[in-house]
């Protein structure tokens, strides 16, 4: 399956917004910026911590004022205003503390008109994200791999999603599943069905998860953070089994 911006949006023109890939050691990292806004017509971009190129491993550090500060100058002068960056799940081959979020603050501070969404996060360094997520009003966070702890370990996910709630970023939390091998509706359906233990509420003091809080963190929050107008479909909703019509968030 071709996975390129151009080509899925043909397959779905619905699609509301794409992020491109950018590598700060790319031979020329601000024209590849210049070439997805252009040619892909991405809304963000994104970033990986770590990566191998040629047998060699290289970090990529989010506040490296010579490498990746100039990419995050010039994406906001074409109009980016969202950066995603891959943390706290490290790949094989790779060290783990790239994955770590710490390199992350001061690029929050020297941009503070860029939303950063930390991808993956609370899947590892769960009290560090909070803590982001608590000084930092342009930090977001995914769900993405964390959400995969609703069917195996709930109260693990409990445990993340409440950290985050706590930090009082309600509406910077952005649902994701990474699904690709499996579809992602069991996901939605668990979450949808999902609440806090009442000992978690009454220990906490956190607030129910409504249905319109629910509803946020399933699309409102990026919608809001992309800009985007969303127009519910209802030819959507029809999904033929076993789900091959597209994810379906419940009414």
């Amino acid at each position: 399956m071709d996975t390129r911006p151009a080509p899925l949006r043909t397959r779905r023109p619905r699609t509301p917004g794409i992020f491109g890939g950018i590598w700060p050691g790319h031979p020329d990292p601000v024209g590849e910026v210049d070439r997805l806004v252009d040619e892909e017509k991405v809304v963000g971009l994104k970033f990986y911590p770590y990566d191998i190129y040629d047998g060699r491993g290289e970090t990529v550090r989010m506040d490296d004022v010579d490498t990746v500060f100039p990419i995050l100058e010039h994406a906001q002068r074409r109009g980016i205003r969202s950066v995603a960056v891959h943390k706290a799940i490290a790949m094989v081959g790779c060290p783990v503390g790239p994955f770590a979020p710490g390199d992350l603050d001061n690029a929050f501070l020297a941009f503070p008109e860029l939303n950063f969404q930390i991808v993956h996060g609370g899947f590892a360094f769960l009290e560090d994200t909070a803590l982001q997520l608590s000084y930092y009003p342009n930090a977001s966070v995914v769900l993405e791999g964390a959400s995969a702890y609703l069917v195996n370990s709930p109260l693990r996910f409990a445990e993340i999603l409440s950290a985050f709630v706590r930090a009082g970023a309600a509406d910077r939390i952005i649902w994701g599943t990474g699904c690709t091998a499996l579809h992602p509706q069991p996901l939605l359906d668990a979450f949808w069905e999902f609440q806090f233990p009442d000992w978690m509420i009454e220990g906490y003091g956190l607030p129910p998860l409504t249905k319109e809080l629910k509803r946020k963190i399933l699309g409102g929050n990026i919608a809001r953070i992309l800009d985007l107008k969303v127009t519910p479909d209802p030819a959507e909703r029809e999904l033929a089994e076993p789900w091959t019509g597209g994810a379906a968030v419940p009414a």
